[in-house]
């Protein structure tokens, strides 16, 4: 039987709401065994949900109120892809139908609380990796179904569903559309397609496009020759910040390496913020302070580190990790909070575990470390530098 992720119960006394960097220990360990990753999640919340060992079972944590107990989000079939808000409603998809639905393939669930509702009903059975926003009230996701009559290419689209149940198409033409992120109000939206703007054909080569609930709106902010893709859009929607294989900043040749950008939206600038051989991926920005932090990982399969870089002050610090592979890190869960996924063993302080495992960094007790790196913008700075 394979063996799921437990938790551990290091913070049996939940510290007060506005102490939880002084009452929380330097590192908490959130699963013991299997291989686990975190999945794509919003830049906002203090609900981190997760798939152990990669499923089958969808489970979610409140990191600071009864942070010792595993709630089971769903149960049965073949659920994936959960993304959690503040709260504590968790989006999914699913092909179990554990509501009874019958509806065919995959479609996707919101659980609050309690209450599980079933949000999708597409005849395709293709409604998958949603994204929802801080209230749990508007949910992004793909389908390569028609669900708002506009769909006949029969594509995968991404699309957006308001609180009123209203369903809308925010991608168009013959390209694959994917990965939707929502701010924390859900009214900024990213996705990656490889439509064109123009005639709608399918280019074969990702750009990053940007909405707003409006699909009027929707418009690409890269045309590189090379693919840009795994959007996510700051808390506040300030920033998108995305990885690309194309030399954005110098015409947008394919380098073959991916690096990480963020883009302004509110200025229309970009910022190259990694320049690293090996490449860097899998970015998230949340607003820290007067400053934007964006987290990222760089380095070859096997042997990736975590870093965090400030846009305004133009500083990188490496996370207080020094061995094994790290695949993904999350800032969307506090001030000096940080959840990563790893093989270093950050308990014992040494060595590497069998798999990936879940942490929670406290970066007041445990800081990182200032290392060396310089965001390049283009065509101008957009923001204003700290000194």
């Amino acid at each position: 039987m394979r063996r799921t992720a437990t938790l551990l119960t290091f913070l049996a006394a939940a510290a007060p709401a506005a102490a939880h960097h002084t009452g929380t220990p330097p590192i908490v360990r959130l699963t013991l065994s299997g291989d686990t990753t975190l999945p794509r999640a919003p830049a906002f919340g203090d609900t981190l949900a997760f798939a152990p060992d990669s499923g089958p079972n969808i489970y979610s944590l409140h990191l600071f109120s009864r942070p010792t107990i595993l709630m089971l989000v769903s149960a049965g079939g073949n659920s994936a892809n959960p993304s959690a808000a503040i709260a504590r409603s968790v989006a999914f998809d699913s092909d179990g139908n554990p509501l009874g639905s019958n509806d065919p393939g995959r479609q996707i669930f919101v659980r609050d609380g309690g209450l599980l509702e079933q949000l999708t009903h597409d005849p395709s059975g293709t409604s998958a990796n949603p994204a929802v926003n801080l209230r749990g009230n508007r949910v992004g996701f793909e389908s390569a179904g028609n669900l708002a009559g506009q769909n006949g290419s029969g594509a995968l689209q991404v699309y957006f569903q308001n609180g009123d149940g209203s369903v809308v198409q925010l991608s168009r033409g013959q390209g694959t559309s994917r990965n939707v992120s929502l701010s924390r109000s859900g009214g900024t939206i990213a996705f990656e397609s490889t439509s064109d703007p123009v005639t709608g054909l399918d280019t074969g080569v990702s750009q990053i496009w940007l909405s707003t609930m409006d699909p009027t709106t929707s418009h690409p902010i890269t045309a590189g020759c090379g693919p840009s893709r795994n959007p996510s859009v700051s808390d506040e929607g300030r920033f998108v910040v995305f990885e690309s294989d194309a030399d954005l900043a110098m015409g947008g040749a394919d380098t073959g390496v991916p690096q990480v950008f963020a883009y302004d939206t509110r200025t229309g600038d970009y910022a190259q913020v990694t320049q690293e051989p090996d490449g860097c991926t899998a970015p998230m920005s949340r607003r820290h302070g007067g400053d934007f932090r964006v987290v990222f990982t760089c380095g070859s399969e096997g042997v990736r580190q975590g870093f965090y870089h400030y846009l305004r002050a133009d500083r990188r610090y490496r996370l207080p990790i020094s061995e094994g592979d790290t695949n993904r890190a999350v800032t969307g869960m506090g001030y000096y909070f940080v959840a990563v996924s790893t093989t270093a063993d950050l308990i014992a302080g040494t060595g590497t575990t069998s798999g990936h495992q879940l942490y929670m960094l406290n970066l007041y007790k445990r800081p990182a470390q200032l290392v060396s790196g310089n965001a390049i913008w283009f065509p101008e700075r957009g923001l204003r530098p700290l000194h």
